[in-house]
């Protein structure tokens, strides 16, 4: 139970580190278009679904490759001292590897969304969207297609 808390914790931690390190990106061009009923299709949802697991499985790889690098260099839980100056100073390769580590979670990520045809704002619209009372109908849906996906991936 423990090590699953840990597990959880380091992801925060990396999808906070990712967002910081994002600051300088310039925001991507956005071809998605949301449908002007507003309402989640089917097939929307299925490509949704899909992405979501295979999300899901690259963000618990993730927090595999960052727990052995943080065990490698005797880095705190909380990670801070990718932040602190001292440490940079005195540790540039660690800081490069910790950017090489990012560079290839944004690969990784990137390559999730276009293996399943969809654009990452069309999946966020899509998950905004699922609170709507006229898409509830799709949080089910969504929610058996994630787990059908996820059992046929086990077995």
């Amino acid at each position: 139970m423990k090590q699953m808390k840990n597990m959880a914790f380091l992801i925060l931690i990396f999808i906070s580190f990712y967002i910081i390190g994002c600051d300088n990106n310039p925001p991507a061009q956005t071809t998605f278009i949301p449908p002007k009923d507003k309402i989640v299709t089917r097939e929307m949802a299925k490509r949704y679904a899909r992405v979501s697991a295979a999300l899901t499985k690259a963000v618990e790889e993730e927090a595999v490759i960052i727990e052995d690098f943080r065990e490698k260099h005797n880095i705190s839980l909380d990670m801070n001292e990718l932040n602190d100056r001292e440490f940079k100073e005195k540790h540039p390769e660690v800081i490069a590897e910790w950017k090489g580590i990012q560079e290839d979670w944004q690969k990784k990520q990137t390559a999730v969304y276009e293996n399943y045809g969809m654009r990452e704002e069309e999946w966020d619209w899509i998950a905004g969207s699922l609170i709507m009372p006229r898409n509830r109908p799709m949080q089910e849906f969504i929610r058996k297609e994630i787990e059908r996906i996820e059992k046929e991936e086990y077995q």
